[in-house]
């Protein structure tokens, strides 16, 4: 087992909060949440596997792998009952880890993410992304970035998604590759969020192009998890990233 442990960024002191981004993203994305809590929490900014444009050591096709990686890089950072606080991919990752390490954690707040396993024909577009992005890489690659936004805010978001592709671009195919099978083959993790005794928050976009309201409100109901709606699409932390920080500060504050 590759113990290796992952690229991380700690800012501020207190209570330990674990940031974990989603699919062709990187730690960039938290680090506006990060900086309006000014340092009244020690931050873990975790840099994911397969999301490395040079280190392709941190490669994996498997979440179970990916929780091992990411257990051994906290202890590492000497991490004390953290809150995990993911988004998308990044949500699927902590689902995974508090599926094996419970204890370990004091909180969950999921961002744009679900516990459900991917449907049938969810598993059938992974299939096709991974064979896509092998013969098209930037084509897939800026569709996939695009196609996480509400159409009403590509335009006015059109300066940081052309950065996101451009960053996204960086990462090697093959690791692209080993993300999309990670998210096709994870498995349901709705009983271990509801038998999460700890603090837990599912936040979910009402514009949401990936995870439907329907969707959401499956996985809400059949983990019993609390949750709150925003006015955005998948990407939260953009779309409507004031609200998503007050929401954020809340739930890292809650006792």
């Amino acid at each position: 087992m590759q113990k290796q442990p992952l690229d991380y960024i700690i800012n501020g002191t207190g209570k330990d909060v674990v940031f974990l981004h989603g699919f062709l993203e990187s730690p960039i994305i938290w680090e506006e949440m990060i900086k309006v809590a000014d340092g009244n929490f020690r931050s873990i900014n975790i840099h994911l596997p397969n999301h490395h444009s040079s280190n392709t050591s941190l490669y994996s096709k498997d979440l179970s792998h990916q929780t091992e990686l990411l257990y051994h890089t906290l202890i590492e950072a000497k991490a004390q009952s953290p809150i995990l606080i993911g988004h998308s991919l990044g949500g699927y990752l902590a689902l995974a880890f508090i599926n094996k390490y419970p204890e370990f954690t004091s909180g969950i707040a999921l961002v744009n993410s679900t516990c459900l396993a991917d449907t049938n024909e969810q598993k059938k577009r992974r299939t096709r992304a991974i064979n896509l992005v092998e013969k098209h890489p930037s084509a897939f690659i800026s569709m996939a970035v695009k196609n996480l936004f509400h159409k009403t805010h590509l335009e006015h978001h059109k300066i940081a998604i052309n950065r996101l592709i451009d960053k996204a671009k960086t990462i090697p195919i093959p690791s692209i590759q080993a993300s999309l099978a990670a998210m096709r083959d994870r498995t349901d993790t709705s009983e271990s969020l509801r038998n999460f005794d700890k603090k837990k928050l599912f936040i979910y976009g009402k514009k949401d192009p990936l995870i439907s309201l329907e969707a959401s409100e499956k996985a809400i109901n059949k983990s019993n998890c609390p949750s709150i709606a925003l006015n955005a699409g998948h990407m939260s932390w953009l779309e409507n990233k004031e609200k998503l920080q007050e929401v954020l500060l809340e739930f890292i504050n809650k006792q």
